[in-house]
């Protein structure tokens, strides 16, 4: 399953949840495929994934940072970014 979603996303999920914080939005910038919907469809890949994998909060910090970006970079305001952030924080905390 992780290779099936390494070949959709164009990026190693285990590399990518690796990667430094500071490099991590750089990075996934960098793939040709991460459009703002597909990083927010990664980002909810990510905080799905999460209870499942060893280092949970790895998973829950990484959908975080993706989630802020997009809020950073987004021209509206949405209920829901703020919700998916404010859960996740709750879960890291």
């Amino acid at each position: 399953m992780q290779k099936d979603l390494n070949d959709l996303l164009g990026v190693d999920i285990d590399k990518l949840v690796n990667a430094p914080d500071d490099d991590f939005i750089s990075q996934l910038i960098e793939t040709a495929h991460n459009s703002k919907k597909n990083l927010k469809l990664l980002a909810d890949l990510l905080s799905e994934m999460a209870p499942y994998q060893q280092d949970s909060n790895t998973y829950y910090k990484k959908s975080l940072l993706i989630y802020k970006y997009i809020m950073a970079e987004a021209k509206f305001y949405s209920l829901e970014l703020i919700q998916k952030i404010s859960t996740i924080q709750q879960y890291i905390n």
